[in-house]
């Protein structure tokens, strides 16, 4: 069963940002639906391989500060 989450994230100011997150949730099977205007990355990931707190270091790597 996949989990669904919906974190905020800081920092992202355009496409390129976008497609940053997007790739590297895509590397990491998660699937994302990031939203520029609302500042919000919608994940679904199956929770028996990953925690939120991986995918959330993962998009802070990138340079963006996930709450």
């Amino acid at each position: 069963d996949l989990k669904e989450e919906v974190l905020n994230v800081e920092g992202m100011m355009c496409q390129h940002c976008v497609a940053r997150v997007e790739d590297k949730m895509k590397k990491m099977k998660v699937k994302a639906e990031v939203s520029l205007e609302n500042k919000t990355v919608k994940v679904s990931y199956d929770e028996n391989k990953l925690t939120i707190d991986v995918i959330k270091n993962a998009i802070n790597e990138l340079g963006f500060e996930c709450k």
